[in-house]
């Protein structure tokens, strides 16, 4: 046996790992204890945040214990619904998970990683509202985790969303396009407010935030709209946020060939 904690031992012979050291990290630190933070972010799978430099845990109590590379988070309670297991290893809940980097992230990274746990179903956005309302007295950037997920959420997620997009547009040298403007058919109809809009190419790019968690009607009016603007001779290209966040050249991909198929018949280079 070898020792890695105290109180800890591993199998000599056995191979090192990530998800090893982060179990023994946990179990030195309490019965009580779990991986957070960063740590719970990679044990979860989530994406878009700096890989942890040592393992991060959440411990109960006064008194931390102080343990050579490891981070160790004091909690006065961890509530039985913030707690779970993914792969063996005690860890926070996607929700909680979310709540407890509130204060530590950027504006951008914050939405960034409520979208990534909203759309990969670690939480729901519904229950990370309730656990953020529960959770924000004394805790810094929770407030905008409320805004994110609270019932008119929609709105300041694709505002986050577009931005995001206009800068993958930009990146790739591609040009500008009207955004959050107002289309209407040849006969003059109106076919509704777009996120962003090529009007000399007819092309129209629409940014689905949080997509999993819209009501049935918006989603059917989202249909309706995309018909009548097809019908009408617009090209439409639906993107959504792991489209952006995960995959931008696949964006500024279909956005190319969509304009380019015009550029070629009216001379503007793309």
């Amino acid at each position: 046996m070898v020792r890695v904690h105290q109180g800890v031992y591993r199998i000599r012979g056995i191979e090192r790992s990530w998800r090893g050291d982060l179990l023994a990290a946990v179990l030195a630190t309490g019965p009580e204890s779990v991986a957070s933070h960063f740590s719970a972010v990679r044990l979860h799978g989530l994406k878009g945040l700096p890989a942890p430099v040592q393992p991060e845990i959440c411990a109960m109590g006064s008194a931390l214990p102080l343990i050579d590379g490891v981070t160790v988070h004091r909690a006065r309670r961890l509530e039985p619904h913030d707690r779970t297991i993914v792969d063996g290893v005690p860890v926070t809940t996607g929700a909680r998970t979310v709540i407890d980097l509130a204060g530590t992230l950027g504006r951008s990274e914050l939405t960034s990683l409520v979208g990534e746990a909203t759309l990969r179903r670690t939480t729901s956005r519904q229950w990370l509202y309730r656990r953020a309302c529960a959770l924000r007295s004394g805790r810094r950037g929770v407030g905008l985790i409320m805004t994110l997920t609270g019932p008119e959420a929609e709105g300041e997620f694709w505002s986050w969303l577009e931005r995001q997009g206009n800068r993958v547009l930009r990146g790739a040298g591609l040009p500008a396009p009207q955004w959050n403007v107002k289309v209407f058919a040849d006969d003059g109809r109106f076919l509704g407010i777009v996120d962003a809009f090529y009007g000399w190419a007819r092309v129209i790019l629409q940014f689905d935030g949080l997509q999993f968690h819209r009501l049935p009607d918006q989603h059917g009016r989202d249909l309706e709209q995309a018909n009548m603007a097809q019908l009408a001779g617009f090209t439409l290209l639906r993107f959504t946020w792991w489209d952006v966040v995960e995959r931008p050249k696949f964006v500024t991909a279909q956005v190319r060939t969509a304009l380019q198929a015009v550029a070629v018949s009216i001379q503007s280079p793309i």
